[in-house]
């Protein structure tokens, strides 16, 4: 698993630097063989987001965090489908079916990232004694908060012609729909985010009645400065 963290995490770097540039210069030059992609500025944005990315597990070690690799593998795919591919690439555009794809499996996900996150503010054996409704209903409400989250930044970013709301129609070219039709998207992605949330729950509630073994690679592990003077 490690040899796969480190990939995806050469992988999104690379990836983020080429888009940078690649982006810096659509700003000054149309490119119009480009024209696939997400406009200029969103996309140099996003861009920038994968390099840092890249670069979380280094950061979070320099706060006493070390982040799993399974943790690593499985947010790393998902910001190559949802990040790169989706935004950066214009899947979310061009690929019928797909953005409500990325939102349902990320709304699954989302659910295994707030156990992580729990598991930073509490110590592995005190997971084990909270009753697993709990563990569940913070990490569901976790999802949820960040799929809440996720909408304002697609609101933010259709601000500067991303139309990721899908407020204007790219069928008849792209003029803006009106009252309920416009709020179409977001409510679909809400409903998506909530159905991949549930069922992951469901999924990871017997997992962890079972004690399941991965939940361990899952969970974030804080360091001491012994063991961080020896991970560096």
């Amino acid at each position: 698993m490690k040899k796969t963290a480190n990939f995806l995490r050469r992988t999104i770097k690379i990836m983020g630097i080429a888009l940078i540039g690649i982006n810096l210069l659509r700003i000054f030059d149309k490119l119009t063989y480009l024209k696939f992609m997400q406009n200029p500025l969103p996309a140099l944005f996003n861009s920038i987001i994968l390099v840092l990315f890249s670069y979380l597990p280094s950061l979070l070690k320099r706060i006493k965090i070390e982040m799993s690799d399974l943790l690593y593998t499985i947010t790393s795919l998902s910001m190559i489908l949802s990040l790169a591919l989706g935004m950066i690439f214009n899947f979310y555009t061009h690929i019928s079916g797909y953005d409500s794809l990325i939102h349902f499996m990320n709304g699954g996900l989302l659910v295994y990232v707030g156990l992580a996150v729990l598991s930073i503010f509490t110590k592995n054996y005190q997971l084990k004694n909270i009753s697993p409704f709990l563990l569940i209903f913070f990490a569901f409400n976790f999802a949820m908060m960040i799929g809440a989250v996720w909408e304002i930044f697609e609101f933010t970013a259709d601000a500067f012609g991303a139309n990721m709301q899908r407020y204007l129609d790219i069928n008849n070219d792209l003029t803006p729909f009106v009252g309920r039709a416009a709020l179409a998207d977001t409510m679909k992605d809400f409903i998506l985010n909530t159905s991949g949330g549930i069922i992951a729950s469901i999924i990871l509630y017997f997992d962890i009645k079972k004690d399941s073994k991965y939940l361990e690679k899952i969970y974030v592990t804080k360091l001491d400065d012994n063991e961080l003077f020896t991970s560096a």
